[in-house]
């Protein structure tokens, strides 16, 4: 939703060819490595190893497990697994953001006008290139979702939001809240991003809503996968780690 926030990030006019961005080394990024070690992101171990053998096939976050996918989604493998410190813990980060109206829950009472007409214009392109586009408003944890909902006219640019796109003629299915696809809090990574197991319940409604993408998916393995998984962020994938997950939210969840 703060994708359509001007009190969050300022419009910009769109565009219609990105320039090809080169990346270009410079003394600051060698600072970084100093920050990870600080941080405990990244271990002397790891640097050595790196500087020994080469390592550079998957970066410093993918050799820990985490990092983006082909298909752009994200895994936190270290976090869920306990092996990195979990900064949202009982949602405690998430909930301080919605009460001070930061980082991202910035308050506002109407959406952006150009954001819209910006995301408006990159779906009719894709479009009338013979993309059929679905889009739907991921779901907060429930904790959050409801002191939001407590904060009345403080996020009320979402139901402006909603209300203006489907003016634009776009249909976007609204999952905001976890509920309505029958996910709990133990399947969040943090208050505002859901884990797989949540996202293939969402898979599994948007199937009941839309035939045609219902008729691509094997919904007997959808719900085996889903009924195994109840309960994790994390479906078991030994290529990506054999590590187990942990009650790393502090929520007294069962991960067996």
């Amino acid at each position: 939703m703060w994708w359509f926030n001007g009190k969050y990030q300022k419009p910009v006019q769109p565009y219609i060819e990105k320039e090809e961005v080169k990346f270009t080394f410079n003394l600051k990024h060698s600072y970084k490595v100093f920050e990870w070690l600080y941080k405990k992101k990244i271990s002397l171990e790891r640097i050595f190893d790196t500087i020994r053998f080469g390592v550079d096939d998957f970066g410093v976050a993918g050799n820990e497990k985490n990092g983006f996918a082909g298909d752009g989604s994200y895994y936190s493998t270290s976090l869920i697994t306990g092996n990195s410190k979990n900064l949202d813990k009982q949602f405690c980060n998430t909930i301080k953001r919605i009460e001070n109206g930061s980082d991202r829950f910035q308050y506002a009472t109407a959406a952006d006008n150009q954001h819209i007409a910006n995301f408006v214009a990159l779906v009719r392109l894709l479009e009338e290139n013979d993309i059929e586009v679905v889009l739907f408003f991921p779901p907060f944890a429930k904790p959050a979702i409801e002191k939001m909902n407590n904060l009345g006219r403080k996020y009320s640019y979402f139901t402006d939001l909603k209300g203006k796109l489907r003016k634009k003629g776009l249909n976007v299915y609204d999952y905001s809240d976890p509920a309505f696809i029958d996910s709990n809090t133990c399947e969040f990574i943090d208050g505002f991003h859901g884990g797989e197991v949540t996202y293939l319940r969402i898979l599994r409604k948007l199937s009941k809503q839309i035939s045609t993408l219902g008729n691509l998916l094997n919904q007997a393995l959808l719900q085996e996968i889903i009924s195994n998984s109840c309960g994790k962020a994390f479906v078991p994938d030994e290529q990506i780690s054999a590590a187990i997950e942990v009650d790393y939210l502090d929520l007294g969840c069962e991960k067996k």
